[in-house]
């Protein structure tokens, strides 16, 4: 939900700022010229004469790492988040199994068995 259209923002913010950083440094329209940004102390090293370089190399370099390390991330965080609700039943349906176990409601216990999704290995 929300959270999906933050990141989605962040993602396409970050792609607009390094194809602009690239854009300026093939044309030079005096975007790193500005006092206070991060590149205004290297702006003599990056190239005095445009054009300076191929436009395209270092942003698609950029947008392919990011992009692969944001789908790494992100793959790996729903296994996670999924994982996490998979224990969170698990434990709630121990913990029912057990206040059951404590109050010897033996008929009760075989319904939660019963319904709850356990693997076939902890019944043997």
């Amino acid at each position: 939900g929300v959270q999906r259209k933050y990141t989605n923002l962040v993602v396409c913010v970050t792609l607009v700022w390094a194809g602009l950083l690239d854009f300026e440094r093939y044309v030079r329209f005096g975007l790193l010229d500005i006092p206070g940004t991060p590149a205004y102390e290297d702006r003599q090293t990056i190239c005095d004469k445009p054009p300076c370089s191929s436009i395209g190399a270092s942003f698609f370099l950029q947008t392919f790492v990011l992009l692969v390390d944001f789908s790494f991330t992100k793959t790996f965080a729903d296994g996670l988040m999924a994982e996490k609700r998979t224990v969170e039943a698990s434990i709630a349906t121990a913990n029912s199994i057990a206040t059951s176990l404590a109050a010897f409601d033996l008929d009760k216990v075989e319904v939660q068995l019963s319904s709850a999704i356990i693997p076939s290995e902890l019944y043997e």
